[in-house]
């Protein structure tokens, strides 16, 4: 098991701009190698080959490691292109293209481009592959987490139920993934004790598969922040700490998802009462997602947010308000952004 607190709170320093993260040295290397191979794909096959499928499926994880998450979302973009080209808009083919580039736009916290995609997606697999197959999981909990994140408990339960009856309909066929997304979604919906057997589940499988992987730490950092929803606080710092550890060797110094992990860890050394732990996570998770441009706005107003109410207590008076007022400015102007968007559709 990598080791938690101790790399956690390392690299949280190294965040804060005391140090610089190992891992992902050679990520650059391997991107140029493959941008090679996708080179000579188009060579052969042209622009639309479904030779490029697997190599824009890897290219988009390899931006996702280097937390590069707007050409992660363009390469799977592209392969829902090559998907709809190859072998039609309503493929089954195209619904799982469909799926990972909703999957990458919800990194990006882009409810919308999400949602139209997943429904297109769950439309054609019900048509093409029946009301109850497997594939709707991730469908389903992609979105009723949406669902939830715009306040609609209706519909999010609606989803949720479904996704469930799934999972318990044909256990031993369910990924992990699958049961990761859907203990996701149930502890954002609050049936915590149902999310977490979910995830433990997902979490032994993964560990089972590929010890300290990528997969282990979403497992993680989901069952953490079902801790965080629950105010079990104590049981949520081991699995975040851990998921941050695994993060810092997987990933890029500067993912955002690395920030995720910061953040998550200073809410619940808040909830313990550890202020000054507390504030060290969270000023760390603001300065990476500074460093991270416009993809990082969203989540460094959360984070904005989450240190102004802990130097608010501390009576930090001013530097509460300043971080108070900047994340309004960016929340509002997202909220802007979104509407125009939802006009145009």
């Amino acid at each position: 098991m990598v080791r938690a607190m101790g790399v956690a709170i390392g690299f949280a320093l190294a965040a804060a701009g005391l140090g610089a993260s190992a891992g992902a040295a050679d990520l650059p290397d391997d991107a140029a190698a493959l941008q090679r191979a996708i080179a000579g794909a188009e060579a052969r096959e042209g622009a639309t080959g479904t030779g490029l499928l697997p190599l824009l499926d890897r290219l988009a994880q390899l931006r996702f490691e280097q937390g590069d998450l707007a050409a992660a979302t363009e390469a799977d973009r592209r392969g829902l292109t090559i998907a709809i080209a190859a072998f039609g808009a309503d493929s089954p083919h195209a619904a799982e293209a469909m799926t990972a580039l909703a999957r990458a736009e919800l990194d990006q916290l882009q409810y919308l481009d999400a949602e139209g995609l997943l429904i297109a997606a769950e439309t054609i697999v019900s048509a093409r592959l029946g009301p109850d197959s497997l594939k709707l999981i991730p469908i389903l909990s992609g979105l009723a987490r949406i669902a939830v994140a715009r306040g609609n408990p209706v519909d999010a339960d609606r989803r949720i139920e479904r996704a469930v009856s799934l999972t318990a309909k044909y256990p031993a066929a369910v990924s992990a993934e699958q049961l990761r997304v859907l203990g996701a979604a149930l502890g954002a919906k609050h049936k915590f004790d149902q999310g977490e057997q979910t995830l433990e589940q997902a979490l032994a499988e993964d560990r089972a598969a590929g010890g300290d992987s990528l997969e282990t730490a979403r497992d993680l950092s989901a069952l953490g922040n079902l801790y965080l929803r629950a105010d079990r606080f104590s049981d949520a710092l081991a699995p975040l700490e851990q998921a941050a550890a695994i993060d810092q060797v997987r990933l890029a110094p500067t993912h955002p998802r690395i920030g995720d992990d910061f953040n998550d860890i200073g809410i619940a050394d808040e909830g313990l009462k550890r202020t000054a732990a507390a504030r060290l996570m969270l000023a760390a998770a603001v300065r990476l997602f500074e460093s991270g441009g416009a993809q990082a706005n969203s989540r460094l107003a959360f984070a904005e947010l989450e240190l102004a109410r802990v130097d608010r207590e501390a009576g930090n008076t001013a530097a509460a308000d300043r971080l108070f007022r900047d994340a309004q400015h960016i929340l509002n102007a997202a909220e802007d952004t979104e509407r125009k968007r939802e006009r145009r559709v």
